[in-house]
């Protein structure tokens, strides 16, 4: 993260919700650093009397309204070392160890989003970002950040938010250091060393934070993606809601999603799709058709994928394949 980063993407408090100025968030205090790059430290709200201050962890901010239910969650930091500094290390009051779960799945998107990015899939969401004038552009669940990356190269600013530390983490690794290093999963027991130059644009920022309900401000973005996020949340709709109400007006949104609905994430109840209707059409009709009035969306398609094939490759001998629904549109 660099220092200036809180102004570059005006970071807001998720606690107080003060107005517009009064709420951002600027580094307060710094524990360690390398070159610009601050790597622990604390991020502070500006408003009088709020208490909101959220640790900056090898590199990435987390702006979470509630830190410590997330600090218990599954998408929590659960690979060392951790932290370098006391301050950090009394802050988080607990050491983590490795995680061969959390390691596999890195070594999944890491090869998603680095090594076979060739595809079909891959060339259809960046054709979704505009050939010119993408001004503020960003990614809500953008995993090892490698859309971001992307739309940096035609954007002023590119952000990405996760809750998955580590995959944040990994992407604001590449950031610093210019090099994609990794451990691929070959087979169930043994990973291989991966490690290639990567360039890195200069105005991208990464960090924890809850796509539904996010640390940045209304009408702000001229890009605003979610990919492969939408049946990964609990509440749907309300992405869909944050989406449009980060998005300014006449600018684009890219939505992806497999429609991969799993009820221990999702209640079946929050499923965007009917025995009638299925969530690709439901999904159309609530953008294009105002399907839920009170939702006041407004688009006019750009573009579509509807069946668009997407490989996950967990190691040599296993691939988890999905046909996503790609869907590129423009805010009225």
């Amino acid at each position: 993260m660099l220092a200036a980063a809180p102004e570059l993407v005006n970071l807001t408090c998720p606690l107080c919700r003060a107005p517009r100025q009064t709420s951002r968030l600027g580094l307060a205090e710094v524990y360690l650093s390398e070159g610009d790059f601050v790597l622990e430290g604390m991020l502070r709200c500006g408003a009088s009397g709020c208490p909101g201050r959220f640790p900056v962890l090898q590199g990435v901010p987390i702006v979470l309204k509630d830190f410590r239910s997330w600090w218990q969650s599954s998408t929590a930091p659960r690979s060392g070392p951790l932290c370098s500094s006391p301050q950090m290390s009394s802050y988080l009051g607990r050491v983590v160890a490795d995680s061969y779960p959390q390691q596999a799945l890195l070594s999944t998107y890491m090869t998603h989003h680095y090594g076979s990015n060739d595809d079909a899939y891959w060339q259809a969401v960046t054709r979704a970002i505009p050939e010119q004038d993408c001004g503020r552009a960003l990614e809500l669940g953008c995993s090892v950040g490698g859309f971001v990356f992307a739309a940096a190269r035609r954007a002023k600013v590119s952000v990405g938010i996760d809750l998955d530390f580590n995959l944040v983490a990994a992407a604001a690794g590449i950031q610093r250091s210019g090099e994609v290093q990794y451990r691929r999963l070959r087979r169930a027991r043994a990973f291989e060393d991966v490690h290639f130059d990567f360039e890195v644009p200069g105005n991208v920022v990464f960090l924890v934070a809850d796509a539904l309900d996010p640390p940045l401000l209304a009408e702000d973005w001229d890009l605003v993606a979610a990919l492969n996020l939408l049946d990964n949340v609990a509440l749907p709709t309300v992405l869909l809601g944050q989406m449009n109400a980060l998005l300014r007006s006449g600018r684009r949104l890219v939505l992806g999603s497999p429609y991969q609905w799993r009820p221990d994430i999702t209640d079946p109840g929050e499923w965007l799709e009917t025995d009638a209707m299925d969530s690709a059409s439901m999904v159309r009709a609530i953008l294009f058709e105002q399907l839920i009035p009170p939702m006041q969306l407004h688009y006019q398609p750009v573009f579509d994928e509807p069946d668009l094939d997407w490989t996950l490759i967990q190691h040599d001998r296993q691939r988890r394949s999905y046909r996503v629904d790609l869907i590129v549109a423009r805010k009225d």
